[in-house]
């Protein structure tokens, strides 16, 4: 069995960018899981467990039905929380499409998963990039205020500049004590 995942991954710019965000809330907050910049990425649909018999059918379906989509333009910007500012689980950058049907996209990742019978996703697709998880209530609660500068009018940074998002990667994900480690599966490149 295989943890696998589709996303879309960032430029460096973006990489960057988000580095620099994190170096900026990080000196502040305790009791936070930060997300590694070069592990950041836009996640379509995680499959979870995946058996060997079920990849080649998974691959095949994404090559398939991915390949035609023209490739998205796409922005990272603001920041955002779940379940909300006030209650931060998770902290993540938005992506904004500019162009495209990241969508339609999404929808195809989700369909792949029905196709090898994995359950379908019951939340909405709610494009992000994870930087944080905050592992404790009072660390939820100092965090809301760090964040609080974002929520303001003209608060919301853009994470780079847009990018066309050419590929989508299938990635395995290998959960070790210093953070997952992600290794690419299968990269398709949308036209």
């Amino acid at each position: 069995m295989m943890r696998l995942f589709a996303a879309i991954p960032l430029p460096e710019a973006s990489h960057a960018a988000l580095h620099s965000l994190v170096h900026t809330l990080k000196p502040e907050s305790g009791g936070v899981t930060w997300v590694k910049p070069d592990n950041m990425h836009l996640t379509l649909r995680f499959y979870g467990e995946v058996s060997e018999e079920q990849l080649p059918a998974l691959s095949r379906y994404l090559e398939k039905h991915l390949a035609p989509y023209n490739a998205p333009e796409l922005l990272v910007r603001g920041v955002g929380a779940f379940p909300s500012f006030k209650k931060p689980s998770v902290v993540w950058a938005g992506i904004e499409t500019i162009s495209g049907d990241i969508r339609g996209i999404q929808g195809t990742t989700e369909q792949a998963a029905r196709e090898i019978g994995l359950a379908p996703k019951t939340h909405a697709f709610h494009p992000h990039v994870t930087i944080a998880r905050l592992r404790k209530m009072a660390t939820a609660s100092v965090f809301a205020s760090l964040l609080q500068p974002y929520q303001e009018p003209g608060g919301i940074p853009e994470f780079g500049p847009e990018f066309c998002a050419g590929k989508i990667l299938l990635f395995r994900s290998l959960l070790t004590p210093r953070g997952p480690v992600y290794t690419i599966v299968r990269e398709i490149t949308l036209t």
